[in-house]
């Protein structure tokens, strides 16, 4: 059983265990809605990512629904439109590694020049998948005292998880994130991927972030979909 760690860096460096051929990708979906909650079919639903200032954008199929694949972790805002209803915008959407965001809109009647804005994030929660995940983010890396400055060793924090050297954890050492047992005999089996491309040297990474580079670790303990 292989265990994976993903951290999405600040200049877009993602470092983490994965089993091989993961997807550090994720996808936002949902349903859009009247206040009578029938569903409406044609409404153009946009996601920009307010990182980065880009937007793609789709339509609702017959059932109201929606959905973007492939979505970089970053924060995103989701804006829905339709002739006759008020503009449905809903900012500060926090998109993790692999995470699968639902964002549900209930369209009011009006113009679309009048909107609707939602400032609270909804929750990711994963339906689809038997993974066993966390997900550490900037503000916890950064306020937490860790001494040793090593982003793979972050995965330490997860209680299924085990450190199996005593001498590996200078900053930017190449070795911590293998010897690393997580939900079982994992070290030195461990996959590391950086910004969702593979990144270990035989039993080694071949690159060690520095942790203010970091703004995001995700440790994935049994990674079979």
């Amino acid at each position: 059983m292989r265990s994976r760690l993903a951290g999405l860096v600040a200049a877009t460096l993602l470092a983490a265990f994965s089993l091989e051929g993961q997807d550090s990708r994720a996808k936002v979906q949902g349903t859009v809605t009247d206040t009578s909650q029938a569903v409406i079919a044609g409404a153009s639903v946009q996601l920009l990512n307010e990182n980065t200032g880009v937007a793609v954008t789709t339509q609702t199929n017959a059932s109201g629904q929606y959905i973007f694949d492939f979505v970089s972790p970053g924060t995103y805002s989701v804006t829905v439109e339709l002739t006759g209803f008020k503009k449905y915008l809903q900012k500060s959407i926090l998109v993790q590694s692999r995470g699968d965001v639902t964002v549900n809109t209930a369209l009011e009647l009006g113009a679309t020049r009048d909107a609707i804005t939602v400032e609270g994030a909804p929750i990711a929660v994963q339906f689809n998948t038997s993974t066993m995940g966390l997900t550490l983010d900037t503000k916890m890396a950064n306020q937490l005292p860790i001494i040793h400055r090593n982003p793979f060793l972050l995965a330490t924090l997860n209680p299924a998880t085990v450190l199996r050297s005593s001498t590996e954890q200078s900053p930017f050492h190449h070795w911590a994130a293998s010897q690393i047992d997580v939900g079982g005999n994992t070290s030195t089996k461990n996959d590391i991927i950086m910004d969702g491309s593979p990144s270990m040297t035989t039993q080694k990474s071949s690159y060690t972030p520095p942790m203010d580079a970091v703004s995001e670790v995700n440790l994935q303990q049994n990674a079979v979909d």
